[in-house]
């Protein structure tokens, strides 16, 4: 897959259903198809498996500050701990610490991206949320945001994105 930076830029989430720098680095192995739903034709693609989606943009228009509920703060967390955080959050996913690790090494990984917000009664991390900046073309992804399911409604998940 083959795309220029101002092909992207134009309309990024109908070019490519990957992050630039992702298009720029990876191979599509020999029989995937990558196919936006406005491409997608059932007869066309019958002998492949179907798995959709989504992918947003934000404009980055109306943005008002947020600030952690009461008894909720943001604190540093270890990559075990984001790595359990995410497989309590998901039960069939099976992140690891090893995975986690690899996300430092990409060339859009920012520390400051990676946040956590722990319950403060608990001492427990409920809220997680890794993204990335692509500063060569100015965009920033949220790769994971997940919130512990008995600490959902507060706007923690507001909160870290």
């Amino acid at each position: 897959m083959t795309i220029s930076k101002n092909e992207y830029l134009i309309c990024p989430c109908k070019v490519s259903s990957i992050p630039y720098w992702k298009v720029k680095s990876i191979t599509i192995p020999d029989g995937m198809r990558i196919v936006h739903q406005d491409n997608f034709n059932k007869t066309e693609y019958q002998h492949y498996i179907d798995e959709p989606y989504f992918r947003l943009i934000h404009s980055l228009q109306d943005l008002s500050v947020q600030v952690p509920p009461q008894g909720y703060l943001l604190c540093k967390a270890t990559l075990k701990e984001f790595a359990e955080h995410i497989n309590r959050c998901y039960s069939k996913i099976g992140i690891t610490e090893a995975d986690l690790r690899d996300y430092t090494a990409r060339p859009v990984y920012d520390s400051a991206l990676w946040l956590a917000i722990k319950d403060n009664q608990a001492d427990e991390v409920v809220a997680t949320g890794i993204a990335e900046l692509d500063k060569e073309i100015g965009e920033g992804v949220l790769e994971w945001i997940q919130v512990s399911e008995q600490h959902r409604g507060y706007g923690l998940g507001k909160y870290v994105v």
